[in-house]
């Protein structure tokens, strides 16, 4: 029988320790571009619902406290960019404050873009995006 000798894991000689500690600042170092990046990219969005119907899509976006002036949609390559902006002024007392959110959506290449409308009531905006006539479903007659 051969002997080995155990080290409790709790029991790291400091040179162990150090070297350890240096990985786990290094590890951390590669990773947290990336997580700033995902904390990044989340902030400032909106939640947007999507719905397909027979004659057109419909977008479903919830930006409460803004009225139809602060939002602005676009349609722009198949991607409809909704943005929301506001800057309140303080009256000394209160400091000026300005917020934004916006949203991104790819949509088919089936959209009518001369035809897409937009619609914003208490806070709830609904973007409808046209089919176009050749994507729609047409029934066919067998003779």
């Amino acid at each position: 029988m051969k002997y080995i000798r155990y080290t409790s894991p709790s029991v790291v000689p400091i040179a162990g320790m150090r070297r350890w500690l240096q990985d786990a600042f290094d590890a951390f170092d590669e990773f947290s571009p990336r997580l700033e990046n995902a904390f990044r990219a989340g902030h400032g969005s909106t939640a947007a619902d999507l719905y397909e119907a027979d004659n057109a899509f419909q977008v479903i976006l919830e930006l409460p406290g803004f009225a139809k002036d602060d939002v602005s949609v676009s349609l722009e390559n198949n991607v409809l960019a909704v943005r929301a902006g506001r800057k309140t002024t303080g009256d000394g007392s209160e400091e000026n404050v300005s917020y934004a959110v916006g949203r991104s959506v790819a949509v088919p290449d089936n959209v009518d873009a001369e035809k897409v409308g937009a619609k914003l009531e208490n806070g709830i905006l609904t973007v409808t995006l046209p089919k176009a006539e050749s994507a729609k479903t047409k029934t066919v007659v067998i003779d």
